[in-house]
């Protein structure tokens, strides 16, 4: 659009001049002489005082158009634009048609971002006078309204008004040299003005036009590289190729940019529509210029472009002459390898491990990826004919059989890659980093003995880098040699601190040995000084502290993949565990399910992620779910088979599933890959314990015990033995183990102690008594040495001498609480409860032991059966306010009473007390109140309300759903009453999920078989508790063990068991009370015993009958009198409900 088609057509304002009185002619020469003095002062650029002196001239000639224009443009110079428009709007009144007043006005209008008036004005300037001669001012107005123009959107008439300016200051009139700002504006705009013309040609599609005003920008600034570039790009739109390439040469050659010289090569050969001449034109650009960064920038380009053999050939350029560039050297590799060209890609190679043997890892990298590629038949071909066929000049075999060896491990094919390896490193010259191959082979089959003597081979060939010394400390960790380890992985990292796998291997091996601390400290390190973007390592980080409880750091290092702008599984999955653990919701199993749910989310994102399998099956471990963990395990291991971490928890799964042969399974499988590993052997032999495999287990820790590297664990180790030796019944083994044990420090208490219950197990008391009187000989006053020599002699049912001895000793030292506490045991031996009661009582007297023999004196009245007295006596302590203990003692006392009324009502009154207390938020009593709701369903057991019973275990299940005890109990309860079998099932392995050998628990589920009718399975797991509880014998297991053997068609052994019952007791026991259940229906074998403290009786079979056993023992009379008679025996019945709801 032309310029006088742009609407609207501006007017003149109409003629305001005030009636001012004529200047006088002496005023008039004055005021010329004044604003001679102006103009020069403007001219010096004395701003202020052309002012003032313009000022002055207006002051002498109100009508001077000149001067106010003046004044004007030195206020715009002075930054007073105010007084500038005063001026000149007041100018504009006396002579509305002035060019310079239009342009100065329309010049204030553009400084103020106001085009379209400022365009109005520059019009009428130009309409005010056309000639730049007379009005040089309108030079200036052809640019700026050009600029107004340009911003407007007015484009055709924009490029006249630049043409026009371009045109006007090519031959500037005389008259210019009187407008400083038209000189100021001449050298600013020189190119750029130009240039301007040239963008608005172009972007009006009129290419030759554009050319032609980028020429003559270059002609006016040479050294503006932009401009040959836009010039470059003009030709090429215009259909000039030659003469743009030719634009584009010479840009190069006066260029440092190599980038800019690329992308403008680029540009050019989009804009001529030929994009495959661009690689010809770089490739020979590259090669004309001496400029090497160019080179390697068209090496850049060509591969973006695909164009990997034109980017190899230009690299070759670039290597021939920086032959030391070994990073540029692997890259020509891999181009030629992107090319197809094995040949010279392994001739590359070649040069670089001749010349630099320790570059062999980056070459590796690009072997095993040629080698595992689709071509990998051409690649190993490509270097057996290298190996093979003539050639000139000397060849390295070894080297040439190493690059063999790493191809045909990236195909697949580690044996005959281990020949090529073994060749290359005994080669006449030998290869060393072969040796290094043969030892990550090694490490690849896990055969780290293997690692150490093939790495070691390497070292001693010279290979001593960081990968050597990375698998040899790898094998040194998987071996447990944890000090070699340590010293070999930090050699790694000291030699390569960019690699952080060295790091990485000392962190997991931490966690795995439990210490959080270390394992904190390498995965710090990592973030902070190797790579803070290692999402690995930043994980391992917030897990610990939310292990640790330490979640605002752990948020803090999440909120480092955020501020790092990472994604991933990782992230996800350290997201998904920190919104579990800082739920608000009070229900751990919705907090369980929302984490579970965000787990399988994630899995959908990343399904072949075997961390996040792992982690979900860790969700259903922790819930007991061990067939959906065992499930998502199997699933992790089929995407990464060498998942350590899964295996572990695999086996972990399966022992809670007491499939202990499928745990023992697995575990050796980690012991193949990790044969010396503590943990494991230990695991091995817990596993072992668990299926009375004991000389197998005794074995295992014998090793152990055998190894250098245990120092302060030993003891522990040693303790174990024990264990196992006496639960396998192997006493001789164990007395020796311990005595040796004890040798080595004979002073020292927990060893004494050791052997003490060693020699008891085996009931070799006289021996006990024989060591502790040798070690009172040399410690005659030792407190504790008498304590432990008094309790031998009363285990060994040597009470007259214990009672004489410890009368000798109180003679002379009669208020030794220690001594008095042996009395009272050795009264209770021999049944004196009335002296027991008077010792007690007597030592309660001193105030600083009251409290220890007052629970002895309220021990004596319950072992005495001297209930009142007991029951009096726990409600005067309840009366002095001691606490929730002696509640506890009286509801116990109370139920071994029978008195279960009485029992019920001091249960309720306690828990509405601890109610208040729980809704006021005074203190934590969850503990107590779970305690009494567990002897609350004993009682409402023992007297018949087995509903409020359930009622009252699921309470307590409701807050502990994965505590051991509570679900055995509930699980036996069903279990007993016939409900709820398989539901019972699953509770009832839970408990036995922590606790494999607990006696009650197995009983437990023995009990579940039984109610189902699987009488053989039931006595296997029944049996196994009964083996495991003989030293501490209840008749009513061997009352469950009877009735399961007589189900199972084994009489005879029934009638044994049965008769061992009785025995426990004693067959004089009379029963007591009616009989108000069958001997099936005991109380839940892991809720605390109605009975007296451990220490009451010398053994389970002098304490007296609870209640219930009474009736059990009387209920066992009876079966055998039927059994005795021929007829068929009372067992306990069957359940009639398998399922999960009461019927």
């Amino acid at each position: 659009m032309a310029l006088d088609e742009i609407r609207p057509i501006p007017d003149f304002p109409a003629l305001m001049a005030p009636a001012d009185a004529s200047p006088s002619t002496s005023d008039l020469a004055a005021a010329q002489r004044e604003l001679s003095r102006a103009k020069q002062l403007f001219g010096e650029q004395l701003w202020p005082d052309a002012l003032e002196a313009a000022s002055r001239v207006i002051a002498l000639d109100p009508t001077n158009i000149d001067a106010r224009v003046l004044l004007a443009r030195a206020a715009i110079q002075l930054g007073d634009t105010t007084k500038a428009r005063t001026a000149l709007e007041e100018a504009q009144r006396r002579s509305p048609r002035s060019a310079a007043v239009h342009y100065w006005l329309g010049e204030l209008a553009w400084q103020e971002q106001n085009a379209s008036v400022a365009i109005a004005h520059f019009r009428l300037a130009f309409r005010s006078a056309t000639d730049p001669a007379v009005e040089p001012c309108l030079i200036l107005a052809h640019l700026s309204l050009a600029q107004a123009l340009q911003r407007e959107g007015y484009l055709s008439a924009a490029a006249r008004q630049w043409q026009a300016y371009l045109d006007a200051v090519k031959a500037p009139p005389p008259a210019a040299r009187t407008l400083p700002e038209l000189q100021q504006v001449i050298s600013l705009y020189r190119g750029k003005a130009a240039a301007q013309l040239g963008d608005l040609y172009s972007q009006l599609e009129q290419p030759a036009q554009a050319a032609d005003a980028y020429r003559r920008a270059m002609e006016e600034q040479p050294k503006e590289s932009s401009y040959r570039a836009a010039y470059a790009l003009a030709l090429a739109r215009a259909g000039r190729a030659e003469d743009a390439l030719a634009a584009v040469r010479e840009t190069a050659a006066q260029s440092g940019d190599a980038a800019a010289t690329i992308k403008l090569l680029e540009q050019v050969c989009d804009a001529l529509k030929q994009p495959n001449r661009f690689a010809t034109e770089l490739t020979a650009l590259a090669q004309q210029s001496s400029d090497p960064a160019l080179r390697l920038r068209a090496v850049e380009a060509l591969k973006s472009a695909n164009q990997s053999e034109a980017a190899a050939r230009l690299l070759e350029t670039y290597v021939a002459t920086h032959c030391d560039d070994v990073a540029k050297q692997l890259e020509l590799a891999s181009l030629w390898g992107r090319s197809k060209k094995p040949d010279l890609a392994l001739e590359v190679l070649a040069r670089i491990l001749t010349a630099r043997a320790a570059a062999y890892r980056d070459a590796t990298a690009l072997l095993l990826e040629w080698g595992g590629g689709d071509a990998s038949p051409a690649w190993i071909d490509a270097s057996h004919r290298r190996i093979t066929l003539p050639h000139e000049g000397a060849r390295n075999a070894g080297l040439e059989k190493f690059m063999l060896g790493v191809l045909l491990a990236g195909a697949g094919k580690p044996d005959l890659a281990g020949e090529q390896f073994q060749s290359a490193a005994t080669a006449d010259p030998p290869f060393a980093p072969a040796w290094v191959m043969l030892a990550r082979q090694a490490a690849d089959r896990e055969d780290w003995s293997g690692v150490l003597d093939v790495a070691g081979k390497a070292i001693a060939a010279g290979c001593e880098d960081s990968q050597a010394l990375l698998l040899k400390g790898r094998a040194h960790e998987a071996l447990d040699e944890m000090e070699s380890a340590e010293t070999a992985l930090m050699e790694a990292f000291a030699k390569d601190t960019k690699n952080s796998e060295p790091l990485r291997v000392l962190a997991d091996a931490a966690e795995h040995r439990g210490d959080a601390r270390r394992c904190e400290q390498l995965s710090r390190r990592i973030v902070e000084d190797v790579d803070p973007r290692d999402a690995a390592a930043r994980e391992k980080l917030v897990r610990l502290y939310v292990n640790a409880g330490r979640i605002d750091d752990a948020q803090q290092h999440f909120s480092d993949f955020e501020r790092l702008g990472q994604t991933g599984a990782a992230v996800d999955r350290c997201k998904a565990l920190l919104d579990f653990v800082t739920s608000r919701s009070p229900s751990g199993q919705r907090r369980l399910g929302s984490y579970r749910r965000a787990l399988r989310k994630l899995l959908e994102k990343h399904p072949d992620d075997a961390d996040t399998r792992v982690d979900l099956a860790l969700s259903h471990l922790a819930e007991g779910n061990y067939d959906s963990a065992e499930k998502e395990l199997r699933a992790a291991m089929e995407k990464s088979p060498a998942d350590r971490r899964a295996l572990q928890m695999l086996a972990t799964a399966q022992s809670r599933q007491l499939d202990f042969e499928a745990a023992e399974r697995t575990v050796r499988q980690l012991l193949k890959r990790r044969p010396r590993d503590l943990g494991y052997l230990q695991q091995l032999a817990e596993l072992l314990v668990d299926q009375d495999r004991f000389d197998d287990a005794i074995e295992i820790l014998d090793k152990l015990l055998e190894r250098s590297d245990l120092k302060a664990s030993r003891p522990l180790y040693t303790a174990r033995l024990l264990d196992v030796l006496l639960a396998g019944k192997r006493f001789d083994r164990a007395i020796e183990v311990a005595r040796r044990w004890l040798d080595e420090e004979s002073g020292d208490t927990a060893r004494r102690q050791a052997y003490l219950v060693t020699l008891n197990r085996a009931k070799r008391y006289d021996d006990a008594i024989a060591a502790v009187e040798g070690w009172l000989k040399t410690e005659p006053t030792s407190d504790t040495l008498r304590a432990v020599y008094l309790d031998q002699l009363r285990q060994a049912r040597r009470i007259d001498e214990g009672l004489a001895r410890v009368l000798d000793w109180l003679a002379e030292e009669p208020d030794d609480p220690g001594l008095n506490q042996a009395l009272v045991r050795l009264l209770w031996a021999a049944r004196d409860w009335d002296s027991a009661i008077e010792v007690a009582t007597t030592a309660a007297e001193h105030p600083p032991h009251r409290a220890r023999f007052e629970a002895m004196l309220g021990t004596t009245y319950q072992l005495a059966r001297r209930y009142d007295d007991a029951i009096a006596f726990y409600r005067r302590r309840i009366d002095r306010d001691e606490g929730e203990a002696a509640y506890r003692e009286l509801i116990l006392i109370l139920m071994i009473a029978e008195r279960y009324g009485e029992a019920e009502k001091t249960i309720n009154f306690r828990l509405s007390a601890l109610q208040q207390l729980r809704d006021t938020g005074e203190g934590n009593v969850d503990g107590p109140m779970y305690w009494l709701r567990s002897r609350l369903a004993q009682v409402y057991q023992q007297t018949g309300r087995p509903t409020q019973a359930i009622q009252q275990l699921e309470l307590i299940l409701r807050d502990l759903p994965t505590d051991a005890g509570i679900n055995n109990d509930l699980g036996y309860t069903y279990a007993d009453l016939g409900l709820k079998l398989d539901k019972a099932e699953r509770m009832i392995r839970l408990a036995l999920a922590e606790q494999p050998r607990n006696a009650a628990y197995l009983d437990s589920l023995g009990w579940v078989f039984y109610k189902r009718g699987d009488f053989p399975r039931a006595v296997s797991f029944i049996q196994r508790a009964v083996r495991l509880q003989e030293d501490d014998p209840d008749p009513i297991l061997y009352d469950h063990f009877a009735d399961a053997l007589y189900r199972a068609d084994r009489p005879d052994e029934a009638r044994i068991n049965w008769q061992r019952a009785l025995s426990i007791r004693g067959q004089s026991e009379s029963a007591e009370g009616d009989d108000q259940t069958d001997g099936a229906a005991s109380q839940p074998a892991t809720q605390p015993a109605t009975q007296p403290a451990d220490d009451a009786a010398d053994s389970e079979t002098d304490r007296p009958p609870t209640a219930e056993e009474r009736r059990v023992l009387e209920r066992i009379r009876e079966k055998l009198r039927q059994l005795d008679a021929g007829q068929t025996v009372d067992t306990a019945a069957v359940g009639e409900d398998t399922g999960d709801d009461e019927p």
